[in-house]
């Protein structure tokens, strides 16, 4: 099989055939083999791995980015004029089977060469970037597991130069630990908002 790619897609042909073939796919074909390719090893692991095993499953991924967009933006819309309260039990089971199989990360991360600078997350993936952002950060928490990438870029180095304390360092506290600065926030929130410029994440019952 010989391969070429032109300005209109790949040229493809047989070594023992001079008919030449064009494929052509659109940007959302390309998003749906960007899913297939993100989903593909967790089914395989699973013993579904090949469409005809397995097929409706396979063709909800592989159009799971229009199901999750499509349903947002009608259930933002009534968000905001009032009329929902909350987003309906239907997204979030699609949202978290998306985050589970690791959906999320073609959607929120566009493809980028490695000589240009990383894009930013799409606006329309945006609210999708912040729930799996929640979770890992949930899972981080739970587990004393390293803390997202992410979030590591806004907080700074206040480590001390022993390197003995190192505040950013998840897996050094405990659940007693936890608990004790919640409370402190809590009960004494003065000694933590002072002037000038500074920042201070909490998680729990407390603000982000």
């Amino acid at each position: 099989l010989n391969i070429c790619w032109t300005g209109e897609g790949v040229v493809y042909c047989n070594s023992n055939s001079l008919d030449l073939s064009l494929l052509s796919p659109s940007p959302q074909d390309y998003i749906a083999e960007r899913l297939s390719r993100s989903f593909s090893p967790i089914l395989d692991k699973l013993g579904m791995s090949s469409p005809t095993t397995a097929p409706c499953l396979h063709a909800l991924l592989r159009n799971m980015h229009h199901m999750l967009l499509d349903q947002h933006t009608y259930e933002e819309e009534q968000l905001c004029s009032g009329k929902q309260l909350v987003h309906t039990e239907y997204l979030q089971y699609l949202t978290a089977l998306a985050v589970g199989l690791g959906l999320d990360t073609p959607l929120t991360n566009l493809p980028t060469p490695p000589h240009l600078p990383i894009l930013t997350t799409p606006p329309e993936w945006a609210w999708l970037k912040k729930f799996t952002s929640a979770i890992h950060m949930s899972e981080s928490f739970k587990y004393r597991k390293s803390l997202p990438s992410d979030l590591n870029t806004v907080i700074p180095d206040i480590g001390d130069e022993t390197g003995k304390y190192k505040p950013e360092d998840n897996s050094v506290w405990s659940v007693t630990m936890d608990t004790q600065i919640l409370e402190w926030i809590n009960t004494k929130p003065g000694d933590w908002w002072r002037s000038g410029d500074s920042k201070v994440f909490t998680w729990g019952k407390g603000s982000w």
